[in-house]
């Protein structure tokens, strides 16, 4: 009888078969916690909420940006 092969995948959305979101990750001042920002289903921007109080914040996504993938939210 084959074994099966072991899955090392802590990815919840790979085991679903949809691949994973991109995020950035945003240090918001206000609570002095760290969040996500997914992007868009259109792939313009990021946005995301602050953990603890719900400040949104968002970031565009275009030509000349950044390769940072670390930011800080006032």
């Amino acid at each position: 009888m084959p074994t099966p092969e072991p899955n090392n995948s802590n990815d919840g959305a790979a085991a679903k078969g949809t691949p994973p979101r991109s995020f950035l990750m945003i240090w918001f001042r206000c609570c002095n916690a760290y969040g996500r920002l997914t992007k868009t289903a259109d792939g313009t921007a990021y946005k995301g909420r602050c953990p603890k109080c719900g400040r949104s914040a968002q970031a565009k996504v275009g030509e000349g940006g950044s390769d940072r993938r670390m930011f800080e939210a006032e």
